[in-house]
């Protein structure tokens, strides 16, 4: 018995670690993200093997995520090209991260400790970005990506991270403790300028403007709108960036919708389970609209993207997903009150960061980017947890422990 317990404290030791070494390499490395999640996972599983509690492992979204991993397998199953589409089988294996991180966080004190420690990565990592700026200059050729090997995955990371700091600074501010924050938090949004990626800004502000209409209606689109005008007052490339936005003539612009016009002409012949996860290329003589069309692997949307390579299941089952989490975290908010600051800046944030996540996927394929989507999975399970650990169950429920609202028959 005590040679269990003792392999069950080594097992849970190993995830509290692989978690730490998740929350410092996700905004950093892929690699040391990949082995934290690996680590975690077969730590887990060990631990629940030894304590024979398969049944309390919790599926909150349960339903949502199987039936998107079911459509994606008919569509790699039905694919012009299976063996190709079978390498996305690691983007499901993928959303584990989120089961992972909700059965295994203890509570808010080790969420607060992640995410500080992912605050001050983001804040290493911004600084590193300016660097390259300052050393390399700043141009649509050398933009600032950090210690990404993609500048858009690089902004995608600072605009999420930023979201979040923005939530504690406006619901749990405390100028003792959390000074620290905003100079993270300036950092951060001069990586995100300087990667030049006008997609995450557009995401940004959609989170900015959630957290201020949570905050204060009155102030909602008003500082937004603000925001906007004075990065498009900045001199040099951010301003000019910025502005190419609104302008109909921008090549990248035409260039992303002849993208989805060639996605639309696909789906159409292949509305079901679409043409499979990473095959566009092999069909892209066929459906491009313009002759002089570039050869392109992806069509700079989540949408599309998916509608292409899994057709109408996917893209149902897909935007299914994100409905539930939306509509959980909607009763989880009614039911915080305004007596838990930091419970009520975790769910906002959660919530600003993932729709910040989807607005920039209107424009560019970050579902398929597995340093992102990993950040994303972790701020979702973050709301779950805080549920169980303060509330006790998921509001909408019935008042039914979370064991059983959010377990099998979820």
């Amino acid at each position: 018995m005590n040679n269990i317990r003792t392999r069950i404290a080594f097992g849970e030791k190993i995830i509290a670690f692989s978690f730490f070494l998740f929350a410092l390499s996700c905004l950093v490395s892929i690699s040391f993200t990949q082995i934290a999640f690996t680590m975690g996972a077969l730590a887990w599983f060990y631990v629940v093997f030894l304590k024979n509690s398969w049944e309390d492992i919790q599926f909150p979204m349960g339903i949502a995520f199987s039936l998107f991993t079911l459509a994606s397998i008919l569509s790699i199953l039905f694919s012009i090209n299976p063996s190709k589409s079978l390498h996305f089988l690691k983007k499901l294996v993928q959303i584990f991260i989120f089961f992972m991180f909700l059965n295994n966080l203890k509570g808010p004190d080790q969420i607060r400790r992640l995410l500080y420690v992912i605050f001050i990565a983001a804040g290493l990592t911004g600084l590193y970005a300016c660097f390259q700026s300052f050393e390399y200059g700043l141009s649509l050729s050398t933009r600032a990506e950090g210690t990404m090997s993609v500048y858009v995955t690089f902004g995608a990371l600072m605009m999420v991270n930023a979201l979040m700091v923005l939530s504690f600074l406006f619901f749990e501010f405390n100028l003792k403790k959390n000074w620290w924050l905003v100079p993270v938090l300036i950092v951060n949004l001069t990586g995100l300028a300087l990667s030049l990626t006008r997609s995450t800004w557009v995401g940004f502000l959609l989170g900015l403007s959630i957290l201020i209409f949570l905050k204060n209606k009155r102030l909602f689109m008003i500082v937004p709108v603000l925001l906007a005008v004075a990065v498009m007052a900045f001199p040099g490339q951010v301003g000019h960036r910025f502005k190419s936005i609104f302008d109909p003539t921008d090549p990248t612009r035409i260039s992303r919708i002849d993208m989805w016009k060639m996605g639309i002409k696909v789906f159409k012949d292949y509305p079901l389970t679409g043409t499979g996860y990473y095959t566009l290329s092999e069909v892209f003589e066929n459906y491009r609209v313009k002759a002089k069309q570039k050869k392109v692997g992806g069509l700079h949307s989540n949408f599309f993207q998916i509608i292409t390579d899994a057709g109408i299941l996917g893209i149902t089952t897909w935007i299914f997903i994100w409905a539930t989490f939306f509509f959980r975290c909607g009763l989880i908010y009614k039911s915080i009150g305004d007596s838990d600051p930091f419970f009520r800046s975790v769910v906002i944030g959660s919530i600003s960061c993932v729709a910040a996540f989807l607005a920039t996927g209107m424009f560019e394929g970050n579902f398929y980017d597995s340093e992102v989507i990993m950040a994303i999975y972790f701020l979702m399970s973050l709301p779950f947890v805080l549920s169980l650990k303060n509330l006790g169950f998921i509001p909408g429920t019935g008042g039914k422990r979370l064991a059983v609202a959010m377990g099998k028959n979820y």
